[in-house]
């Protein structure tokens, strides 16, 4: 049975306003910014958040070998940030050689 909108007397059960920016897409746990894998990053924003220089990453696009990458058009190429953590994760050295 649905309830009526304007009737005053029974209790609202939706969450209020200050509860649903705590809990996004009504998951018990508040998401941490950078956390999905799947987000697409531009060129600036790798190099922002993880200091690898935009013209390393154009080299790298034009000469392979880089992290992989989302071409969405012609011009338009974006990063996993997955792709972005395992190609950085890839290139740790232990520091003996």
């Amino acid at each position: 049975m649905s309830r009526n909108p304007f009737d005053k007397s029974a209790p609202d059960m939706t969450a209020s306003p200050s509860r649903q920016a705590e809990e996004p897409n009504g998951a018990d746990t508040p998401q941490v910014p950078g956390s999905n894998p799947y987000e697409l990053l531009t060129r600036r924003r790798v190099a922002d958040e993880y200091g690898i220089r935009v013209k390393v990453l154009e080299r790298y696009a034009w000469a392979g070998g880089g992290p992989k990458m989302v071409k969405l058009g012609r011009r338009t190429v974006r990063y996993r940030r997955g792709d972005i953590e395992a190609f950085i994760d890839a290139h740790v050295v232990d520091g003996q050689g």
